[in-house]
Order: structure tokens, then sequence, then C-alpha cells
């Protein structure tokens, strides 16, 4: 058992680098045996390990963020001896592929969606067991054209004062971050489905006149065809992320991580 060394990282030299977070699925209690059996299985102080048990809502929550797998496994193990429910997340496991959904369709028995390069899918509102809703933030890159005129004395001279100035046109990029909300859908078959407010919603029912009010009827449909799924929008807010990610883990950067341990918690 781990008992001087907090589980915050570190590599043998040679070692395969890469990110896994152990993760209590639930928090017990932080009765002082608890507390203690946290802080010896991490190797921190109690007064450390208390306050991951803290967390609201229950779990999960991220309590180590190693660089080797193997340690992260005999971490998890440790934890299961000592009474918690942990499991390991990689990082890679954060960029495994989701359909992105460019137009969604609701039809009977379920909905249909369709990406960017057309591929379409049928999700069968039976088959869907878990629907994430959270907020993030969506990079780009935006390009202006600015056109302004001058006065161009070179112009003038061999237009005999007819022309006084010359057009000018500079092209700008720069980088763009907007909050955007979206909800993904765990199915049973198929990758994870991801929509973001925006998407075009086609077919029948109500028009909604804002993209947000047309984002809130998507999600208010998906729980009503599919009351068997689990849904949690803890992901909604930064608090929430915080809370799921802990120390070391800004939800600006890691907002995939967080979907990835919540899909596996709730699994």
């Amino acid at each position: 058992m781990v008992t001087s060394t907090a589980f915050d990282g570190g590599l043998a030299e040679g070692q395969h680098q890469g990110m896994y977070v152990v993760v209590l699925r639930s928090l017990p209690p932080p009765e002082p045996a608890t507390v203690q059996a946290l802080a010896t299985a991490l190797g921190v102080l109690p007064y450390e390990a208390r306050g991951k048990l803290l967390v609201q809502g229950g779990g999960p929550t991220v309590v180590a963020k190693l660089a080797d797998g193997g340690r992260a496994q005999a971490l998890a193990q440790t934890l299961t001896r000592a009474g918690f429910a942990p499991l390991v997340v990689a990082g890679d496991e954060a960029h495994e592929p989701m359909f992105e959904a460019r137009r969604l369709s609701f039809e009977q028995g379920g909905f249909q969606v369709e990406d960017r390069g057309g591929e379409r899918r049928a999700i069968d509102a039976g088959a869907v067991r878990l629907v994430l809703r959270a907020t993030g933030i969506s990079s780009g890159v935006a390009t202006e054209t600015q056109t302004r005129r001058s006065f161009s004395a070179g112009r003038a001279l061999l237009t005999g004062g007819l022309m006084l100035t010359k057009k000018q046109t500079t092209t700008t990029t720069h980088a763009t971050e907007a909050w955007v909300s979206q909800v993904v859908v765990h199915s049973l078959v198929g990758s994870p489905v991801r929509i973001e407010e925006g998407v075009l919603l086609e077919g029948e029912g109500p028009t909604q006149p804002t993209r947000q009010a047309a984002f809130v009827y998507i999600i208010e449909q998906l729980r009503a065809r599919c009351p068997q799924a689990t849904y949690d929008d803890r992901l909604m807010r930064r608090a929430g992320q915080l809370q799921l990610l802990g120390a070391g883990l800004p939800p600006e950067e890691h907002l995939e991580l967080a979907l990835a341990i919540l899909a596996a918690a709730l699994a």
C-alpha cells in the first residue's frame, strides 16, 4: 500500500507517456476512518483527502492524475481494497470519435441525424442509455478583410489630380472562442452522437424562434422519447465541471475528458 508518495504523475525514464485519471464513482461520507483510508491510499494528508470527499453531488470525481497506466491501475486496486469504488479513465478515451450531428429530425421510434459530410444515422429511442448535457468552449479562426482608401501622391501626379487616393485591402485572422451548449447521446449501437446548439432541426414540430429555444426543444424531446435513459446535466455549469475534474484539470481544456469520465461512471 502506498503511504508516502502522492499520486500526482511522474514517469520513469523510457516509460510510455500519457494521462490516466483515477476516479471515485461515488463518495462515501467523510468519516474519520474513511478519510484516513483515502489519505493513505493516495499518499496525501488527511485534510486533502477529506476535501476530495466533500464534492457536491456525491461523485464521480477525479482523485489522482498519473502519466502511467500501470500505476493508475495499481492505485485503483489499492482504493478497491480500502473500500472505495474507483475506475481508471485514459486520456485517449476523451478523443474517441463521436458522430457530430449537423441536422436532426425526430421520427416515430427515435430520431435521425446527419453530419457535415452527409452521412446519416438512425437512432432507436429504445437503445439510448445516456444523455449528457454540457457547455464547452468552441474554438475557431475568423478572417476579417478591411478596405480603405489613402492619399497617393504618385496617383495624383499621374492623373493630373483626378485621382488622389488608392484602395488598400488588408486581411487579418484571429482565434475565436465561444461558449456552446451541447448534448451527447450514448446508445447501445454505434459511437456517441454529439448535438450542439445551432444544429438544424428538421421535420415536424413547432418552429422555434431562436437557436437556444430549438436546443431546449431537442433536449425535451430526447428526454420524453427516451425515458429509460439516464439524463445528467452537471457539466452544464463550470462549478460542476470543476467538481468532477478536480484540481489540475481546467474544464476549458478537459471537457471531453469530463464527458468520458461521466459516461464511464454512469455506465
